[in-house]
């Protein structure tokens, strides 16, 4: 006696080669990942916590006298720091590519506020005054957190399998 069982496995050819195709251009996913991470900034500068959230120092009061005196508070009084002028929000900008999604500004005191900065580290004046003149704490604007991670993953393999964006 003899059985003959036929499978017909071009459905599971198909969805292999879709996910291997999808794999290898994971852009449309790493767009959406970019496009977050810019959301979660914008909640960052509006709530003034980093993205673990932690809430950012205040401003200390020397700096928010200078900046009122300057007229560069605009009413805040010390309560949203990196807000002034609204400068270093806007100057975010985001990218992403097959292997990567990213965020970042090219604003030369950025890495300052995001890491923070001991009085003197950067030198002095031709006064001999330190640059920074006081410590700077650390405002940490863009980042990814544990609970962003798992979702990043996420998206990412059920763009693989599913190709659900």
């Amino acid at each position: 006696m003899e059985s003959t069982i036929n499978i017909n496995d071009a459905a599971v050819k198909k969805m292999i080669a879709d996910q291997l195709k999808r794999v290898s251009n994971l852009k449309p996913v790493m767009a959406i990942i970019s496009q977050d991470m810019e959301t979660r900034k914008d909640l960052n500068f509006r709530s003034a916590k980093d993205p673990d959230g932690k809430k950012w120092a205040l401003l200390s009061v020397d700096s928010t006298l200078k900046n009122a005196v300057l007229g560069l508070d605009g009413g805040r009084k010390g309560d949203k720091p990196l807000s002034d002028t609204g400068r270093l929000k806007a100057s975010f900008t985001i990218d992403s590519t097959n292997k990567s999604a990213k965020i970042g500004t090219n604003l030369k005191y950025a890495p300052t506020h995001q890491f923070g900065a001991k009085k003197g580290v950067y030198g002095r004046t031709k006064k001999g005054s330190p640059i920074p003149w006081g410590d700077i704490p650390q405002r940490r604007m863009v980042g990814i957190n544990k609970k962003m991670n798992n979702k990043y993953k996420k998206l990412v393999i059920n763009y693989v399998l599913n190709g659900k964006r």
